[in-house]
C-alpha cells in the first residue's frame, strides 16, 4: 500500500470521563452539546450539514477486572476516552467541488460514502479501522511476560473496529463512533486491564483510517491521528455526571 496522504480531519479536542455505567457516556456528542463546546472556528459552522464537519471517536474502556469466559461482565466502571476531529476546510471544499472536470480522489469517494453509510445504516460503516502503537514500548519494561509478548506483537498493527463492539451515531453537525471494549473478548479485555498501569508512562500513537476494500478504492488515507503521553486513567478522569452537571447549569435551556 502507498503512504497516506495528510489527514482529512485535524484534532480539535480530547477528554477522559470516568463513569459507573458505560450507559452514562454513550452517544456523548448529544450529551455534551457540541455544537457548542467543540466548534472553534467560524467555517465549521457554515458547512453543508450533509457533510458533519465533527467526527468523535468514544473507546468505552472497562476498569474492572475482566471475568472468565463464561462469566462475561459487559458493563461497570470504566473510562471515556473521547477524541474530536473536525474535517479540514480544504477536505470539505474537495467534497463539494463543483469542478466536473476534477476527479475526486478515492478517499473522498470513500469518506462521503462512509459518512452516508452512517446516515442511513449500510455495512460500509464497519470498515472503521484503527492503528494503534505505543512508541516507546521498549522503555517501559513490562514484567509481565505474556502482555510484552502480546503488546510486541500487535504493536502499530490495524485492526477494524468489529459491528459486535461499536455504535455509530449521527446528528445534524456530527458522527461519532463508540468503540465498547466491555463487549471485546475474554483475552483482549485482560490485556486492556493489565495495560493500564503503565499508561501513564507510555506514549500512545493512534491513527484512524476507512478501509479500502478494492483498488479503485486505494490508496487509504487517515481521516485523524493523536498522540498520548503523560495520562493517568485515574487522576487525570473527570466524572462524567459532575461534567454533565456543569453543562446543565450552564446552558438550562438549550437543546441537544
Amino acid at each position: 500500500k502507498n503512504a497516506s496522504k495528510k489527514s482529512l480531519y485535524y484534532l480539535t479536542g480530547a477528554n477522559l470521563y470516568s463513569y459507573t455505567s458505560k450507559l452514562q457516556c454513550q452517544h456523548l456528542a448529544s450529551q455534551l452539546l457540541i455544537k457548542n463546546i467543540y466548534y472553534a472556528h467560524n467555517h465549521i459552522n457554515t458547512m453543508n450539514d450533509k457533510i458533519p464537519s465533527l467526527l468523535v471517536i468514544n473507546f468505552l474502556i472497562p476498569r474492572y477486572s475482566p471475568n472468565m469466559l463464561f462469566n462475561k461482565q459487559e458493563n461497570g466502571i470504566g473510562r471515556s476516552l473521547s477524541l474530536y476531529f473536525a474535517l479540514k476546510e480544504e477536505t470539505f471544499h474537495s467534497l463539494n467541488s463543483s469542478n466536473i472536470h476534477k476527479k475526486k480522489s478515492p478517499s473522498l469517494s470513500l469518506l462521503k460514502r462512509f459518512i452516508h453509510a452512517i446516515q442511513y445504516n449500510s455495512k460500509l460503516k464497519h470498515r472503521l479501522k484503527c492503528i494503534p502503537r505505543i512508541a516507546n514500548l521498549k522503555e517501559l519494561k513490562i514484567t509481565e511476560t505474556v502482555l510484552r509478548n502480546v503488546l510486541e506483537q500487535y504493536n502499530h498493527k490495524p485492526f477494524l473496529t468489529s459491528p459486535l463492539e461499536h455504535q455509530f451515531y449521527s446528528g445534524q453537525h456530527y458522527i461519532e463512533c463508540d468503540i465498547d471494549i466491555h463487549l471485546y473478548s475474554f483475552w483482549s479485555r485482560k490485556i486492556c486491564f493489565d495495560i493500564i498501569q503503565y499508561i501513564p508512562q507510555a506514549i500512545i500513537e493512534l491513527a484512524f483510517i476507512i478501509e479500502a476494500n478494492t483498488d479503485e478504492e486505494m490508496p487509504e488515507q487517515v481521516l485523524g491521528t493523536i498522540q498520548l503521553k503523560n495520562i493517568h486513567p485515574d487522576q487525570h478522569a473527570i466524572n462524567i455526571q459532575d461534567k454533565l452537571s456543569k453543562i446543565e447549569k450552564k446552558n438550562p435551556k438549550k437543546n441537544q
